[in-house]
């Protein structure tokens, strides 16, 4: 929601989101997050005759998904709907995105033609902040897809059939369900490889291993600010 802001009513962004906004927003995910993970475990929603599992049992850790109805509104509710959502936000991003890389290339043939020192300098500044949206526009898109690709096997099974899937074949449900962690593990090079900042503070923290502390400058070194866009 923040990059379909930011990219679909630019002049507006500030106005909404703003700190409250930004505060509100993380803490009612958190809180619906968590009353999604253990309201249903602490009432027995997703057992078949509402049985609480592992209770007086310290030593089991159990969660069977028997009840189609939990299933449903949990998969519909938490990851289809939404994804659904992300995906016809960032159609309309990608389209406001390319028609602004588009103009970008139309000026820039332009300016190559008629050069004008001042003007130009102030259209190459704000054509890089558009690209460098259009970069993060793109990176955003391939993690949302990744997302996708790792998570859609395990909540098919969990939404439609629940009870069938994940006890008839069991190695097939944790298959799909390592899957939906592999993109954990995904997610780091993903950044890395398409995100600026992040292959930086990567270097920064895998090297500094074994260096020792006076290799680096003081933390009161003027540091030169960078005119280069950020992805």
């Amino acid at each position: 929601m923040d990059r379909y802001y930011a990219i679909t009513k630019p002049l507006l962004y500030r106005t909404i989101i703003t700190k409250r906004t930004a505060t509100a927003m993380l803490s009612m995910v958190w809180l619906l997050s968590a009353a999604i993970g253990f309201l249903p475990i602490y009432f027995g929603w997703n057992t078949s005759d509402g049985r609480i599992q592992n209770y007086g049992c310290p030593t089991e850790c159990g969660f069977a998904v028997e009840s189609l109805t939990y299933s449903l509104t949990i998969g519909v509710g938490t990851f289809f709907i939404p994804l659904f959502i992300l995906y016809v936000m960032y159609a309309k991003i990608l389209t406001i995105s390319y028609a602004h890389v588009k103009a970008i290339r139309a000026q820039t043939t332009l300016y190559s033609q008629f050069p004008a020192d001042g003007v130009r300098s102030d259209k190459q500044n704000t054509n890089r902040n558009t690209l460098a949206q259009h970069r993060a526009t793109l990176t955003l898109f391939i993690i949302v897809g990744a997302f996708s690709v790792c998570w859609l096997p395990y909540f098919t099974c969990f939404t439609i059939s629940p009870r069938y899937a994940m006890s008839t074949f069991p190695l097939m449900a944790e298959i799909f369900l390592w899957m939906g962690y592999f993109n954990s593990f995904v997610n780091p090079f993903v950044y890395g490889m398409t995100n600026r900042e992040y292959r930086a503070a990567f270097k920064s923290l895998l090297c500094r291993w074994g260096k020792p502390e006076n290799d680096y400058p003081p933390m009161n070194t003027p540091r030169a600010i960078s005119t280069e866009p950020e992805f």
